[in-house]
């Protein structure tokens, strides 16, 4: 055999494995036309369900938006006569977390960066936004309100001003 029958007979055997794979049209009708598949029916759930009530607050809790008087008034924490915090909105320990730190830094060098007003008073010298924000941060001069997600589905919100750095 020469090359070009052997290249001829790999050809034609890809074109027969094609062909097998691709569904002939009396298949497609058979499918579309099964008692089993019904899509007004499946349309009619998929709507019913999406157009329910709770179905974005129960999936997406994190889609739920209140407003600013709502916000603080979660933030407002409850103290035993020891200072103690004894207040069923808070469960979580009011320690702000690594994760937390690290955004609010970002979030803040970033505002310091685009030209946003300082909260504290910095040399002349010092002109690193990074910096700047970490020392608003340690100081807790910083007006941030943490939202932090509960696995039950509910949500914390907590003032900067409340919660230890010991990072």
């Amino acid at each position: 055999m020469s090359d070009e029958e052997d290249i001829q007979e790999v050809y034609d055997e890809t074109d027969e494995s094609e062909n097998e794979s691709i569904p002939d049209e009396d298949s497609i009708e058979e499918y579309c036309l099964d008692p089993l598949v019904d899509e007004t029916t499946e349309k009619m759930e998929v709507e019913k369900i999406l157009k329910s009530p709770t179905f974005i607050g129960d999936t997406h809790p994190q889609e739920k938006h209140i407003n600013y008087e709502e916000v603080l008034a979660l933030c407002s924490i409850l103290r035993d006569e020891k200072q103690n915090i004894d207040d069923p909105r808070h469960r979580t320990l009011p320690l702000l977390t690594k994760y937390e730190y690290t955004r609010i830094l970002g979030v803040r060098a970033g505002q310091v960066e685009q030209g946003a007003s300082l909260f504290i008073k910095v040399p002349d010298t010092l002109i690193d936004s990074y910096l700047i924000a970490k020392e608003e941060l340690h100081q807790k001069k910083l007006p941030f309100i943490i939202k932090r997600p509960i696995p039950n589905g509910t949500i914390e919100y907590w003032k900067l001003e409340d919660l230890e750095i010991l990072v």
